[in-house]
């Protein structure tokens, strides 16, 4: 068999209005924090999913018939957020080496890999 992880995935694609994904980013922005043995269970995920479609209610308005955020849209959201300074510190580590290894001919180096020299 699966598990709520894996089956949350199969669900937020089916019906993302009422079943997100269980990302750990969103789970931990959402839900206190459990030991890891019972943080992957079914009454965790409907507790998770039912905060999740209860908050894209609120920002909708209450009104169902809208095209609005669904609990899926929040989880992808919560993820990003999560994910955001480590994408950031990336981002800066990157500057920070153009920087230091100026921006001659050697500008596109973290662009285009390095070509192979053929041996003869």
């Amino acid at each position: 068999g699966i598990g709520p992880a894996t089956a949350s995935a199969v669900l937020a694609a089916a019906a993302p209005a009422h079943a997100p994904f269980m990302s750990d980013e969103a789970m931990a922005a959402v839900l206190p924090p459990v030991p890891s043995a019972s943080a992957y269970t079914l009454p965790r995920y409907l507790q998770f999913a039912d905060a999740l479609v209860t908050k894209a209610s609120t920002l909708n308005n209450d009104d169902q018939s809208s095209s609005g955020l669904t609990a899926s849209d929040l989880e992808r959201a919560l993820w990003t957020i999560a994910m955001l300074p480590d994408v950031l510190s990336c981002d800066q580590e990157d500057s920070d080496k153009v920087a230091s290894e100026g921006t001659g001919d050697d500008s596109t180096a973290l662009v285009e890999p390095p070509s192979k020299k053929r041996r003869r």
